[in-house]
């Protein structure tokens, strides 16, 4: 699968957890994975997974270091930031899955609504109205790559 494709399938993916009451949060990356509880040492991609507050997906920094952040179709991911309880983390890329993109492409409509209908639970409201929030950036930043001179995610 190239990975245009994976970026698509993710955003579907998230669309239809929403869809079918499951909201998705995940990270992505890539690289050997390396598992050995005795030295602590444990997936990149439970880490930065963890380190995020909202629904969706983030790449995490294995994908900064590699050459698969060349291939992205530019209308499937987005810069953004805001979803991570520290900004600051090590795991903060700033780089998504734009499914919000996905949702008004194929669904017609906005998810927020989707999102408002989820959120019942006060421990998760920070979370829904932070996807909120990027399904916000998300159509107000709709071409953003179009705007950009040189794109360096790296």
């Amino acid at each position: 699968m190239a990975l245009p494709s994976f970026t698509h399938c993710i955003a579907e993916a998230i669309c239809f957890g929403l869809e079918t009451e499951l909201p998705l949060r995940g990270a992505i990356a890539v690289g050997e994975a390396i598992l050995d509880e005795n030295k602590g040492v444990f997936l990149e991609v439970a880490r930065a997974e963890r380190c995020q507050r909202w629904i969706g997906a983030s790449f995490g920094p294995s994908f900064m270091k590699t050459d698969f952040n060349q291939g992205f179709h530019l209308h499937t991911i987005l810069p953004y930031k805001s979803q991570y309880k520290d900004s600051a983390s090590e795991y903060a890329t700033g780089l998504t899955v734009d499914w919000p993109r996905r949702w008004r492409e194929s669904r017609g409509s906005d998810p927020r609504p989707a999102l408002r209908c989820l959120d019942t639970n006060p421990e998760f409201s920070d979370y829904y109205g932070r996807s909120e929030a990027f399904a916000s950036f998300s159509e107000e930043n709709h071409d953003w790559f179009k705007k950009q001179k040189h794109l360096a995610f790296g």
